[in-house]
């Protein structure tokens, strides 16, 4: 019986599916992008000799900035209560009745 129940699942999982619509991926992409020419791939050894992109500085300033603003919302958030006082109470209260 049990064998009999999980192979239902299984097809009725498999038929649904099935069943799903794919997304339209035809209009997506440009014709300027259709026509671009394949980009050159570098060979392993190339990768650790390759001079860092002019903008690494900006990006770097920008991304430093990002996590400074990132660590101080997450320092906000950590000081602040998940449960207002009045929800805590009644889990609390909840909590006693059942014993727990």
């Amino acid at each position: 019986m049990r064998i009999l129940t999980c192979l239902l699942t299984i097809s009725a999982a498999i038929g649904l599916s099935a069943c799903t619509q794919f997304p339209e991926l035809e209009g997506s992409i440009s014709a300027s992008a259709r026509q671009a020419p394949y980009p050159t791939l570098l060979p392993d050894a190339l990768l650790g000799t390759v001079q860092p992109v002019e903008d690494a500085p900006d990006i770097a300033t920008s991304l430093t900035g990002r996590a400074a603003n990132l660590r101080a919302r997450g320092d906000i958030l950590r000081g602040a209560p998940i449960v207002d006082p009045q929800d805590r109470a009644a889990m609390i209260a909840a909590l006693e009745r059942l014993g727990g």
